[in-house]
Formats: C-alpha cells, structure tokens, sequence
C-alpha cells in the first residue's frame, strides 16, 4: 500500500484510530448517521465516541481544504474530512447524547435528593439520635465546667465532628471521645441509634456538596440543547432530522 498523506498530529491520529476501531463504522456512515440522527448504526454510546473523536476547528479544516487523491489521507483524516461537512458537529452530538441520556441524568439528580431527603426525616424523627445528643451536650458541660462555656443549653452540630478527634485519655492513646460516648451509652443505645437511621450511608454517598454544580451542568446543557434545535429549526440543512429526531425532547 502507498503511503498514507498525515494531516494531523501523531496522538490525535491515535486517539480517532482506537474510536474508529471501536465504532466500526466507516466515515461517510457515520456523517450520514450523524447527519440523520440515526441511532440505529450509531446508538448513544457511539454517539459518545464519534463525540470524543470529532475534529477541533483548526483539524477539520485541514482536512477540509486538503485537495488531493483522497484514498491516499490516513483514517483519522479521512474521518475529520467526512465529519467537517456537518454543521455545528460538536453540538449536534452533545444534543443528541443529552436527548438521550436526559431522563437518566435527571432520575440521577432525583435519586440522589430523595436519598438525603429520607436521611433528614430519619434524624428529625429518631429518638435514640435524640438521646445521644444529650449525652454529648452532659460530657460537654462536663468538660467545659467551671468555664463561660460551661453550663450551655445546646452545641453547634459542626462540634461533632470534634468527637472523634479529642483523645481520651494517656492510657488509651487511640481512643478518642467518640469511643468513651459509645462506651457509655452502650450496645443496645448504639444499635438503637444504627436502626433509627438506615438512610444516612446513601446519604453520604449521594454527594450533596456536589449537587448544585451537576444539576447548573445539566441545565446548562440543556439550554444549549435548547439553542441548537432553534438554529436548526430557523435554518435546517438538506436531509438534517436533527429538530424531528429530538421528539418529546423539543419542547
């Protein structure tokens, strides 16, 4: 075989290759798909790889203008060649992947509040929680005797995390205070306390901090989803189903 024309650097020839090999599909298929919304040669998860593998600006125009015998371009060229006639390529993938994956992503969301909603309920309604709160209020006025501190009618719920960081005594180095409030309340008050509150592991594992940032990201996507099908709409390419194939996602 001749030698292959390189229009592109050697790692993003390398990255297109191993999507190309994974897609499986050749390049004028794939912008027929693409330009199609057809999900039935490229469904979302290669839609998501045709995604990773799209040419910058700057790469498809290379490709675009090169004006030789076209055999001779490398897959990654020959790729970016096909692709650089869709317009707006990169949006257009990023609103069908998200058409797509929408309803998953939003359920994510929902799922992950529902978790610390339930959490919240379980700690405003259990009494053992109740129980061991006042105990960490006793050893507090305890230790604080004798002190302005001393004496207090409530504590502030970021001090419990102290609990567990305050040493105990020289004879047991690893045990902090965390371990001798256990100690006290005993087995059966700490398995009344584990029973009271089921939800708090998925809680913690839902990411609340994080919440607001992903559900911002998704609206965001959204409204771009939202721009691209106006664009469309107002001026569709010839065989573009981008608009039709959004369905119920359009409005």
């Amino acid at each position: 075989a001749g030698r292959r024309v390189g229009l592109v650097d050697a790692r993003t020839a390398q990255n297109v290759a191993i999507a190309l090999a994974k897609l499986r599909v050749a390049p004028a298929a794939v912008r027929a798909a693409v330009l199609a919304c057809d999900f039935e040669v490229l469904p979302p998860h290669k839609m998501e790889l045709v995604l990773g593998a799209a040419p910058s600006a700057e790469d498809a125009a290379a490709c675009a203008e090169f004006r030789g015998d076209e055999s001779v371009l490398g897959p990654c060229e020959a790729f970016f060649r096909a692709l650089g006639a869709v317009p707006d390529l990169r949006a257009r993938l990023e609103g069908l992947v998200l058409a797509h994956r929408f309803d998953a992503a939003a359920e994510a969301l929902d799922g992950r509040l529902r978790a610390v909603t339930v959490a919240c309920e379980e700690v405003a309604r259990s009494e053992a929680l109740a129980r061991w709160l006042e105990r960490v209020l006793r050893v507090g006025n305890y230790l604080n005797g004798g002190t302005r501190r001393g004496g207090a009618a409530g504590f502030r719920l970021d001090a419990l995390p102290k609990l567990a960081r305050v040493k105990g005594s020289a004879e047991s180095a690893d045990a902090t205070l965390l371990h001798h409030l256990a100690a006290w309340g005993g087995v059966d008050a700490v398995a009344r306390l584990a029973a009271d509150l089921p939800g708090l592991e998925p809680a913690g594992r839902a990411g609340l901090e994080a919440w607001d940032g992903d559900l911002a990201d998704l609206a965001a996507r959204v409204a771009a989803l939202g721009g691209e099908r106006a664009a469309r709409a107002a001026d569709p390419a010839p065989g573009c189903a981008f608009v039709a194939s959004l369905g119920p996602f359009r409005d």
